[in-house]
């Protein structure tokens, strides 16, 4: 057990030190192209109401579903008298 914590303790520093030496040019050095930067202007107002109907659609889904569930998990595993009280039975 503790060789293998040292073999894999190991093999991060080794990882770590490949990764440590190019990672100032690696990220800063990428050619990126300007039009990839280039701000797009406010977003117009059908964008707008698109992720307000998404956002709160997805925010009342996520609710019914929790109190859905949380609704089933505390129900009454009882027997419900209306299904097992043999109907109207008239003698």
């Amino acid at each position: 057990m503790q060789r293998s914590l040292i073999l894999l303790a190991s093999a991060l520093a080794a990882v770590a030190a490949n990764l440590a030496e190019t990672w100032p040019q690696d990220p800063v050095g990428k050619t990126v192209h300007a039009r990839a930067l280039a701000g797009s202007g406010p977003p117009s107002s059908n964008d707008i109401a698109q992720y307000n109907i998404i956002l709160f659609s997805s925010i009342a889904l996520v609710f019914i579903s929790y109190f859905s569930v949380m609704a089933l998990v505390n129900m009454d595993i009882g027997n419900d008298s209306l299904l097992y009280s043999g109907g109207l039975k008239t003698d």
